[in-house]
């Protein structure tokens, strides 16, 4: 009924008690929904401002519009409700610099409602006095790492999801989490695997570097021919050779393909392992090569179970005698792998402990699910065969 004839029956009523009121000149500007423009004289301060108030229209367009034309920018709702945020955001749906938010919503408790609105503010660069928003609550400041967040990606997925569209381009999609398409020529008995890298879509590759640059490790360029293998029906890599390191590019991606030519008469096959920067023209980089066979697997003979680790070792330096890791165990390993320029990020941190008996080397490694969620899509995950090369080097 407010703001309508429905008033009349207790305007004068109303008139008597609003002239009981003492009013004060307001310390801010402040808008009138009676006028649609900034309050002054009597505005706001007397009886007869508060009757028309309760009997007119309310010119809330026209207050919304004046508030923009003052310079606000962001329009705060404190009520109970989103009501006026949404006709604030209709009346100034052709401006793209304004920030409306309701601090209260019926459906959420208050303290989060509350909460949820000034962490909006906050981000669209509103300054916020968080010392009073946290005063009483226990809260308090903590350092943050300064070293690059490792543990939660914010990078999109559209590389990794390319890798799954292959067959509409008429290839075939395979399901490797590093080998996008597969091409097998229709008069040739050979295979084509092509995929894209990218230190920004791909963990496993980010989280090793040398001197400052991502290097694909040769690890994963063995999986790569284990599963060029796989395909073509070769049941071992004979010879790999590594031509030249596989840096990615900082920014941008890299095409790579993995060739199997046809087999010779002993049935061996040549793999090739070329790539080139996502870029017109760019030119194509052997950076492996090698030998894959259909040489018949043998079982190993029937081991006889030993204790572990081996009797007559010693804990590698760094390890407790009861082999588990301590301060300045296999961590100190990866710090002197970091110190000559070979940084190994959590996914390569597989390795848990280590013994030595005069020539050799004793090891545990391990892969957990949280590397990477396509795990078991690996013939043998390249962190995992990583860690277990680790211990030559300590």
């Amino acid at each position: 009924a407010f703001h309508s004839p429905l008033m009349d029956g207790m305007v004068e009523e109303f008139r008597s008690v609003a002239k009981e009121v003492r009013y004060e000149a307001p310390r801010i500007p402040v808008v009138s929904t009676v006028t649609g423009r900034l309050a002054e004289g009597e505005d706001l301060r007397s009886a007869d401002y508060w009757v028309t108030q309760v009997r007119q229209a309310v010119r809330y367009a026209d207050a919304v519009t004046t508030l923009y034309d003052q310079g606000a920018r962001t329009v705060v709702e404190i009520g109970p409700g989103g009501v006026l945020t949404a006709l604030a955001q209709t009346v100034l749906a052709d401006r793209d610099d304004i920030t409306v938010q309701a601090f209260q919503r019926p459906d959420r408790p208050e303290p989060s409602a509350l909460a949820d609105g000034i962490g909006t503010l906050y981000t669209r660069g509103v300054p916020v006095d968080w010392e009073a928003f946290f005063a009483g609550s226990g809260a308090r400041r903590v350092p943050l790492p300064t070293y690059a967040f490792q543990h939660q990606r914010y990078w999109t997925e559209a590389l990794a999801a390319g890798r799954r569209d292959a067959g509409g381009f008429g290839l075939d999609s395979t399901d490797h989490p590093l080998v996008g398409a597969a091409l097998f020529p229709g008069d040739r008995d050979e295979a084509l695997f092509t995929t894209g890298l990218s230190a920004r879509s791909d963990q496993l590759l980010a989280a090793h570097t040398v001197a400052g640059e991502t290097v694909v490790p040769s690890t994963v360029l063995a999986e790569l021919a284990v599963r060029a293998g796989d395909e073509t029906g070769c049941t071992a890599v004979d010879e790999l050779v590594v031509d030249a390191p596989l840096v990615l590019p900082r920014e941008g991606a890299l095409h790579l393909q993995v060739r199997v030519g046809e087999p010779s008469t002993d049935g061996r096959r040549v793999l090739t392992v070329l790539a080139r920067p996502d870029e017109a023209d760019a030119s194509w980089t052997r950076h492996a090569h090698g030998l894959l066979s259909d040489t018949p697997l043998v079982p190993p003979a029937d081991i006889e179970p030993t204790p572990w680790p081996p009797a007559g070792t010693e804990p590698l330096a760094g390890l407790d005698p009861d082999g588990e890791q301590s301060p300045g165990g296999a961590e100190e390993l990866y710090e002197r792998f970091a110190t000559a320029g070979v940084h190994y990020g959590p996914a390569y941190r597989r390795l848990t402990r280590m013994w030595r008996r005069a020539d050799e080397l004793f090891a545990e490694v391990s892969l957990d699910s949280d590397i990477d969620p396509h795990a078991e899509g690996f013939g043998l995950h390249p962190a995992l065969l990583e860690a277990a090369l680790q211990p030559l080097y300590a």
